[in-house]
């Protein structure tokens, strides 16, 4: 889990030997989510992303968009948070140990892990 005082690096390094000690079962389902915003001359857009593998066979993907209103952290809390509702509606999410969602914004993973007050509250909560 996530340890105050570290840095992107060092978490990263500890994830990665994590799954490759292969602590995941292959009965766990691991979810990857994206967020992403773009800007189109004076048009901004956002949206979600994510796919959920188990025993290394993809098992669900899916995609939302998200309007001009979101901001970038905004879409990677609702990837994360979309791809973890779809992996526990998943059939075969009763035969998982765990859930692990991957995703490549610290900051939005240290909101998941320590809750505090800021963007995407409710999103954060249903985490």
């Amino acid at each position: 889990g996530y340890k105050p005082g570290k840095t992107r690096e060092e978490v990263a390094v500890d994830l990665t030997g994590r799954f490759r000690l292969r602590v995941v079962s292959r009965r766990d389902v691991i979810v990857y989510s994206d967020g992403s915003q773009m800007t189109d001359g004076k048009r901004t857009s956002a949206g979600a992303g994510w796919v959920g593998y188990q025993a290394a066979r993809q098992i669900f993907r899916g995609s939302e968009p998200l309007g001009s209103q979101t901001e970038f952290f905004d879409a990677e809390a609702q990837s994360a948070l979309q791809g973890l509702l779809t992996a526990i509606k998943s059939p075969t999410a009763r035969m998982a140990d765990n859930v692990h969602v991957c995703l490549d914004n610290l900051a939005v993973a240290t909101r998941i892990v320590c809750q505090g007050a800021g963007s995407s509250q409710a999103r954060f909560a249903a985490l």
